[in-house]
């Protein structure tokens, strides 16, 4: 299935670290692991909302404590992404510049939750909601976050097919081109070939 997929560098990056601190399975991807991976505190606080607070030299992430499971690892993944991405509070950016890195956070989520060297180890179903099942109970994250990753999957296989779909037409309209000119520059060779014969056989005849 992954045959036609493309790590974007951050993907390279994530699974760099994850391969340097030992993660290399869905099991390995615990809260504890993920702490010291990326150097973040995760402190669980009834009152406190959800969200990462950093700085240059620390990072706390905090979380309700009474949520499921799946939905506490899902957003775990979105707040690790801040203090990865980011550098200064948000409280001093832009409304534009925060949705931003929402957006950026919301990237790492989906790569760093459901990483594509961990799916490539699984025997992936044929149909799309066994996929999906299988993302949200082997990562135990949200139906939501697994629905994303998958069709994001599909989104990047698609167009590095119809990509490579393209390359091809491409080299065969070259290659017909090439067989076209070919068979044109014969027939001048040929005709030169005659004009040439004819002004000797004149000579020949003076």
């Amino acid at each position: 299935m992954f045959k036609y997929y493309t790590k974007t560098e951050l993907e390279l990056i994530i699974e760099s670290i994850y391969r340097e601190n030992d993660i290399l399975t869905p099991s390995d991807l615990t809260i504890k692991k993920l702490e010291r991976t990326f150097k973040v505190n995760v402190c669980f606080l009834d009152n406190a909302p959800n969200r990462a607070i950093w700085e240059e030299e620390f990072a706390v992430i905090f979380l309700k404590p009474k949520m499921p499971n799946k939905e506490i690892r899902s957003l775990l993944f979105h707040e690790i992404g801040h203090p990865f991405r980011h550098i200064g509070s948000q409280e001093e950016q832009t409304e534009l510049f925060r949705a931003l890195q929402e957006a950026q956070a919301d990237v790492f989520q989906l790569y760093a939750a459901i990483p594509i060297f961990m799916l490539e180890q699984l025997d992936i179903p044929p149909t799309e909601g066994d996929f999906i099942n299988l993302i949200e109970e082997t990562f135990q994250i949200n139906r939501e976050l697994a629905i994303k990753r998958m069709e994001q999957i599909k989104a990047r296989i698609w167009c590095n097919k119809l990509d490579i779909q393209l390359k091809e037409k491409e080299k065969q309209r070259y290659r017909k081109a090439s067989n076209e000119l070919s068979g044109e520059t014969l027939r001048l060779l040929a005709q030169l070939e005659n004009q040439v014969y004819k002004k000797k056989k004149v000579k020949v005849n003076l």
